[in-house]
């Protein structure tokens, strides 16, 4: 009698056991989170030296779980970043606002600014292109 009672306890945990590792399986279906970008490079054009401008990266979730922006990165003094921390579901919109100073600044500029979101361990990096010139600046070949 206690072989039959042991074989049934047995059998009964591990079919529990199966089902839920199958739950588990189940959570968070989708794969990691997926989005598009209104822009991934935007161009200022031509500015003044000491202009502050400013662009937003819309993210429009396109993935089937919560997109979550963590943080974001900027190389430069000149570029500053804000963005919600709020989860963004499936088909809504996300956005990274950006501040450009152009102060003390001349030339060619290409400022990137990298977005940490749950999009599988990547990160996004966006981009913001100018011309500034520069009167108190002068450059002699």
């Amino acid at each position: 009698m206690k072989k039959i009672i042991y074989f049934f306890v047995i059998t009964l945990l591990v079919a529990c056991n199966g089902k839920g590792q199958q739950k588990g399986g189940n959570t968070g279906t989708g794969g990691p989170a997926k989005f598009d970008l209104n822009e991934e490079i935007h161009n200022f054009g031509t500015l003044e030296a000491g202009e502050i401008v400013a662009f937003s990266f819309v993210f429009t979730n396109t993935g089937a779980n919560n997109l979550v922006i963590d943080s974001v990165g900027c190389g430069c003094y000149c570029v500053q970043a804000r963005y919600g921390k709020t989860p963004v579901g499936p088909g809504g919109k996300a956005v990274v606002d950006v501040e450009f100073d152009t102060s003390g600044l001349y030339g060619s500029q290409y400022k990137t600014i990298a977005v940490y979101a749950n999009i599988d361990g990547k990160v996004k990096e966006v981009a913001l292109v100018a011309d500034i010139i520069n009167e108190d600046i002068q450059i002699t070949y």
